[in-house]
């Protein structure tokens, strides 16, 4: 066990990492790159539905565009 740098004791190690990086487990994407990836491939694909509200990747993805240019 490690503390990482927020000071949180882990079981995560260099060579947990790097097996999970190999295997293709962990992509090293974020968020934000699954968002690109699926928005190019299907914009129009619900991503979130809360009651009677669906909204799509693209819908998404411009209220969050929205929300890092328009402050």
């Amino acid at each position: 066990m490690r503390k990482d740098v927020s000071g949180w004791t882990t079981r995560l190690t260099d060579a947990l990492i790097a097996e999970n990086t190999a295997s293709g487990i962990w992509r090293n994407l974020t968020l934000a790159d699954q968002l690109d990836d699926v928005r190019a491939r299907n914009p129009e694909k619900i991503l979130l539905i809360e009651g009677d509200i669906q909204l799509t990747v693209a819908e998404i993805d411009r209220a969050g565009t929205c929300a890092s240019q328009c402050a």
